[in-house]
């Protein structure tokens, strides 16, 4: 003759990682209906449980500037020319703001002297 036991509920187990890795997702863990024999009852209540998660803030992610590029060469080969240099804007995402300032600097330079 086998005993009637009613069933246990497991232990939950670990959260499943969040379902999106920028804004509001979803989570879950589930659990285990053990030891139910004969005419025992099943366990009560839900096998799954979820909650909401978020990821990382993607869109609130501002742009940083990288490093200035090296300086380009003068642009005469006599006299008083111009020289550039440039840096770019990076790492800006969804709703983040762009970086403050300019993209590009110059200055001043001079050529050999002319004849």
């Amino acid at each position: 003759c086998v005993p009637d036991v009613d069933g246990q509920w497991s232990l939950w187990s670990s959260w499943s990682g969040c379902s999106t890795i920028c804004g509001t997702g979803s989570k879950r863990r589930v659990r285990v209906c053990v030891g139910q024999n004969g005419n025992g009852h099943s366990c009560l209540g839900s096998q799954y449980e979820g909650d909401f998660c978020s990821g990382s803030a993607c869109d609130s992610e501002d742009g940083q500037w990288s490093l200035w590029s090296s300086w380009s060469g003068c642009s005469t080969i006599c006299g008083t020319g111009s020289k550039r240099r440039v840096r770019v804007c990076v790492g800006q995402n969804g709703n983040g703001h762009s970086c403050l300032g300019s993209q590009y600097e110059g200055d001043f330079c001079s050529g050999s002297a002319c004849d």
